[in-house]
């Protein structure tokens, strides 16, 4: 499941960053992380990785 968190930037600007982190039994914890300029962006981009992650 993804994170999203909305940060206002120096010149206003509203950056996303998200962070995806995977807890498998008998795996290694899963995590990435990557910032956005677009809320679209950042829903795209988590539902593409954690189908490519499964």
């Amino acid at each position: 499941m993804g994170l999203m968190t909305a940060k206002k930037g120096a010149e206003g600007k509203v950056n996303y960053r998200t962070a995806i982190r995977i807890n498998r039994k008998g795996f290694p914890t899963f995590s990435e992380s990557k910032v956005f300029h677009s809320k679209t962006l950042v829903e795209n981009w988590v539902k593409k990785r954690e189908v490519e992650i499964q």
